[in-house]
Order: C-alpha cells, then structure tokens, then sequence
C-alpha cells in the first residue's frame, strides 16, 4: 500500500509522498546524477537510485518492493499530459550520450537551472516551440514576444540559445516518449469515431484500435514486469484509408492441450478472397496451446488486412 499511495500523482497525493521525494533525493551516493538534489525528482523516472540503507525502514521497504516485482513505466503510447509531466533532466529513456554533451557545464546550462527554472519535459517544450514562431529571429535581442518575456520576465539574457538547447534536449527523448512528434492520441479519436459511423451491421462491433495510456504520472507504471519492456519507438496506428472493408475470421485450438505432447495450430479466413486463407502449426518453439494459437491467429490478420 505505501508503493501504491507514493505513485499517486493526481491531486490527492499524500503529503508523506512529497516528503518521501525529499527524502529519496536526499540520501544517495556521492557521486550520484544529477548532482543538484532538487533536480533528482524521482528514482522512478530518472536513472538515479537512492540508497536503501539509511533509509526509514518504511520507504527502503516501499523501494525493496518495486524492485522485487519489476515496478516501471509501461506502455505502447501515452498522452501528452504524462509526456510532459515527465522530468527532462536524467530523463529516464532519454539518450544518455546525447544528453551528456548536452548538460556540460556552462552558462545556458545554468540560466536554465537557475533562471527559467525549467525542469518538466513541457517546461522545454514550450521554451523550444518559441523558436518556431514567424516572429523568432537567431539573435540575443530577439525580437519575438516568446524572447522578450523570457528577457523581461525571468531576465534570460540570451533567450534564442536557452530555447534551442531545450529543443536540442528534448530532441533525446525517442519516439514514443517525444511530445513534439506525432502520437497515436492526435489520431485516435477520430479513427475510432470514423470506425463507428461505419454500417457494420447489427452483429458487429468496430475494434477499439486506441492504445494511449490517459491520465497521471500514476497510470503510465505497471507492475510485475519482466525482460527488456515494449520498445520506446513510436507505434503507428493509423488506419490506411483506402476504402474497403474486409472481414476476417480467426482461430487457433490444440490438440492435448495442457499436455507434454501438445500440438497447436492457427488459421485466418479472409471472406471474398479464399487465396488469402492461411493456416499454420506453431513452430515448436512458441507454447504449444490452445492460447498462443488464438494469439497467433489474430496477429497473422492484422498483417493480412
């Protein structure tokens, strides 16, 4: 229950989790990165890893825990609300050798610390989109409303090169977990309602194809995780608009299911075009049962469709 309560990041986070942040950053080694402690924000979602021992036995239980049973970020797509919420510095999926030329030592590195205060990855993003504005010009003095208010407001003395070094981090971050680039959550929702206006037939419902996991910080972790984790490019989920409806049917079974000597097969029919129609034995070295061929077969089809 204490993990549970501390990867709360909605509004009714307990205050003992905010302290428990403090405490976390607090006690790690003396070489740890980030150096700065208020720039370590969470060991979840960065590289750095506190120190257990000295730790109040509650919080070294609580990490123990997350350890034990592969707590971490899990996901084919998240929506921009965690993207951005995300720490950029130490950011945990962010290119490490590019990032560490990048956080050298020196003044734009120090401006952004200290100055702009920027820490989330939406604190970049919207320092780098000022760059993309018709009115931005590459220049200390620049003109742009963007650069002045950082000028007037924060007194940023050279704005465009503080924003092109957020873009230049943000640029880091792979696919997946990369606001500024196209994610399945521009598309999804306009897919799903064309798919409903669709005339399907009473007997048929449309696919739900949306994968973006919505909400907190909270909801993008998942636990009992094992292996290397879903792969950190982005998933493409647009439907190729060409105009036609097919209609599959798929199935896999096993012969002495659950037994030693368990023999599995898939098969996927494609109506209107019976040269289309696959079938198949697992080859021996997937799990010979009833559920990998059901899982089989529904993936043949979506290579077929």
């Amino acid at each position: 229950m204490w993990l549970k309560a501390y990867m709360n990041w909605s509004e009714d986070r307990p205050t003992w989790a905010f302290l428990a942040d403090d405490l976390l950053a607090t006690y790690v080694t003396k070489d740890c990165r980030p150096r700065k402690a208020e720039l370590r924000i969470n060991p979840f979602l960065q590289h750095w890893k506190p120190k257990v021992r000295g730790l109040p036995k509650e919080l070294s239980g609580m990490m123990k825990v997350a350890k034990k049973y592969g707590l971490r970020l899990e996901g084919l797509a998240f929506s921009r609300e965690i993207l951005g919420s995300m720490p950029m510095w130490d950011h945990i999926y962010a290119d490490r050798a590019k990032m560490g030329r990048l956080i050298r030592p020196s003044k734009i590195l120090t401006c952004l610390q200290a100055t702009h205060e920027a820490k989330t990855v939406n604190d970049f993003v919207n320092m780098a989109e000022i760059l993309g504005r018709p009115e931005h010009r590459p220049k200390a003095r620049c003109p742009c409303t963007g650069c002045v208010r950082l000028r007037d407001t924060l007194g940023c003395a050279n704005p465009h090169l503080c924003c092109w070094r957020a873009k230049e981090m943000v640029s880091t971050l792979p696919g997946k977990w990369n606001p500024r680039l196209r994610q399945p959550i521009d598309y999804e929702e306009k897919m799903t309602e064309n798919l409903c206006q669709e005339n399907l037939g009473a007997d048929l419902v449309p696919f739900d194809r949306r994968i973006t996991t919505r909400g907190d910080l909270g909801q993008a972790f998942r636990i009992f995780t094992e292996g290397e984790g879903v792969s950190n490019d982005s998933v493409e989920m647009a439907l190729d608009e060409d105009g036609q409806n097919r209609i599959l049917a798929t199935d896999g079974s096993c012969i002495h299911n659950g037994e030693r000597r368990a023999q599995a097969g898939a098969g996927v029919y494609v109506e209107d075009e019976p040269s289309r129609n696959v079938c198949f034995r697992l080859p021996e070295s997937l799990d010979q049962s009833n559920q990998s061929a059901e899982v089989m077969a529904a993936l043949l089809a979506t290579k077929i469709a």
